[in-house]
This record gives C-alpha cells, sequence and structure tokens, in this order.
C-alpha cells in the first residue's frame, strides 16, 4: 500500500468503553483495505475505457486522412488528356462510422502516474466469520528440565493380618494364609485362594541334593539323587526304591572308557646312557571321600593327598528332569 488510512471511530478500542477483539480490529482494517482496492481498481478501469476511445478516435481519423489523400492521387492520374476540369460540386453526405478495425499490438507500458487523491474512507463493513482452525503447527523443540519435585512420602502396605474365617477383610488388606502373602482387592469375605485375593508372596520348595553312598549294594535302601559306584562307573537314583543297579531306576554318570587299539610297533631307539637312580617317589593318590556342592551341582572327590577333584553333574540333572517330563 502507498498510503496509510486512519480506522474509523467504530474501530478505535481506545475511544469506546467496551473491549474490542483483536479479530474485530483486524476485520476493520481489511475491510478498508478492501474498500481502498476497489476504489483503485474502478478509477484504473476508467482509465482504459478513456484511452480505448481515444484510440478509436484517432483510428478514424487517421483512415479518413488517407481515405482522402488516396482520393487526391487518384484524381491527379490521367487517361489520355485531359479534359477541361469542371466545377466543384457539392460536398455529399458525410458517411456512416465504420466499423472498428482490430486491435492494433500493445505498446510499451508508460511511467506509472502520480498517485491519486485518497477518496473519503467508505462504511465499516460487519466483520467477517471466524475461519475454521489452521492444521496442527509442528511439535517444538523439547523444553529445558525442570528440577527435581520434593520426595513423596515413602509407600508401605498395611500391616499384615492372619486371615480370619466370617470376617469380611476390606479391599488392600494384606493377610497370610496357607503359608501365602495375599491382598484383598476389593471387599470380601471369602477365603485365599480366591478371585478376591492376589498372592503376593508364596514359600517356594525345598531343593533337592545328591548323596554319595559309595558301593552300591543290594540289600541297601536308595532314595532318588543317591550316587553309587559300580563296575568302574557310577549312577545317581532316579527315583526311591530304584532297584538293582545296572537299571531302569539308575542313571549312568560316567562309566570307565575302552581300552584304545595298540599301535604300531615303533623302531627300537638307541640305548641311552644309564642315569643316576633316583629319590623314592611319593605314595599314589587315593580317593579319601566325596562331598557334595549342591548349589553348583558338583560331585567333589577328596583325595588322599588333600587335593580336591569336581565332578560336574549340572547337564546329568537337566538330562534327567528332561526325561521326567
Amino acid at each position: 500500500m502507498s498510503e496509510l488510512y486512519a480506522l474509523p471511530p467504530t474501530a478505535k478500542a481506545a475511544d469506546d468503553d467496551s473491549p474490542r477483539s483483536l479479530a474485530e480490529i483486524l476485520g476493520d482494517v481489511v475491510d478498508l483495505e478492501r474498500l481502498e482496492f476497489e476504489r483503485v481498481r474502478t478509477l484504473a478501469e476508467a482509465r482504459c475505457e478513456a484511452a480505448i476511445a481515444n484510440l478509436r478516435a484517432t483510428s478514424v481519423e487517421t483512415l479518413a486522412r488517407i481515405e482522402a489523400k488516396m482520393a487526391e492521387r487518384l484524381a491527379q492520374l490521367k487517361d489520355g488528356q485531359d479534359g477541361k476540369q469542371g466545377e466543384t460540386g457539392a460536398p455529399g453526405p458525410a458517411g456512416p462510422q465504420g466499423e472498428p478495425g482490430p486491435a492494433g499490438a500493445q505498446g510499451q507500458s508508460g511511467p506509472q502516474g502520480d498517485a491519486g487523491i485518497a477518496g473519503d474512507p467508505g462504511a465499516t463493513g460487519r466483520a467477517g466469520e471466524t475461519g475454521p482452525p489452521g492444521p496442527q503447527g509442528e511439535i517444538g523443540p523439547r523444553g529445558f528440565e525442570g528440577p527435581p519435585g520434593p520426595a513423596g512420602v515413602p509407600g508401605q502396605l498395611p500391616a499384615v493380618k492372619a486371615w480370619v474365617p466370617e470376617l469380611v477383610h476390606y479391599a488392600g488388606a494384606v493377610v497370610t494364609h496357607l503359608g501365602a502373602l495375599w491382598q484383598a482387592t476389593r471387599d470380601t469375605g471369602q477365603a485365599p485362594p480366591h478371585g478376591d485375593f492376589a498372592c503376593l508372596a508364596r514359600a517356594g520348595q525345598d531343593g533337592a541334593t545328591p548323596r554319595v553312598r559309595g558301593l552300591w549294594k543290594a540289600e541297601a535302601a536308595y532314595h532318588a539323587l543317591d550316587i553309587v559306584a559300580l563296575n568302574g562307573g557310577s549312577f545317581i537314583a532316579k527315583r526311591d526304591d530304584p532297584g538293582a543297579c545296572p537299571g531302569d531306576g539308575w542313571q549312568l554318570l560316567a562309566s570307565q572308557g575302552r581300552t584304545g587299539a595298540q599301535g604300531a610297533k615303533g623302531e627300537r631307539g638307541a640305548a641311552g646312557e644309564r642315569g643316576t637312580k633316583g629319590e623314592r617317589g611319593e605314595a599314589g593318590r587315593g580317593i579319601a571321600g566325596f562331598r557334595v556342592d549342591g548349589k553348583n551341582y558338583r560331585l567333589i572327590a577328596r583325595m588322599s593327598d588333600g587335593h580336591e577333584t569336581a565332578l560336574e553333574l549340572r547337564e546329568l540333572f537337566e538330562q534327567y528332569h528332561r526325561e521326567q517330563e
């Protein structure tokens, strides 16, 4: 816009006791701009129509001049001997105006004229209806993380009580019953376990630990996970009263390997020099006893010289449980 216009009295919030919204003020400004645009467009159309009329008049005048020149030139042409010039006749009546010729090519744009005087502002139009909300904008960047809030009150369970028959236990109450800890999910008089109670904790089962029983004896009574030695191997009982060993009630843990095939006889080497007699060696080691490492599923043999050798049994127990399923 080339000029600024003052808002009409109805758009000046400072002169009115009733506050006006920003939308109403912007509506007034938009209406003023629209009126100014209509005025400028009307003025431009009037100027264009006047220019077209001038071009048409100029075209008619030019055609008349051309026709007069052509008539003058034709009159000067002679066909044979010129005769006596006759008297000039009276001018004939003017002929009807001819059809306007085709529009010529558009000329170059002339310099922009001076801005006209601004007209009086028109009446303020009514505010337009509120348009639909625009699309939601993109999510802005994450703000700075605020300081941590104050620590809350530590949570705690209600006091634990034993479950009492024929007594209503209210929602949230924590009771003990049948070796487990329960919490009522609603007011109820039912005994846990029940849908009105949620189990919080339950007593576990005691773990089973293998026991080393030495050499297997037919007259001895054996129980599940008892380990015995027989014919150079070791067996573990799958169940109580496993029966004769080896048998279906026993699982082989380890057995003596087979003797390998004798290799080909090598060539006799050259006799070495006789060495000096060595000192007497230590006595050979033997198994003095066993102990069970139940936490790591190992059978540990204690040798006669104090050293210990561990036998890993975890894979054996896992196989045993798979076969029992």
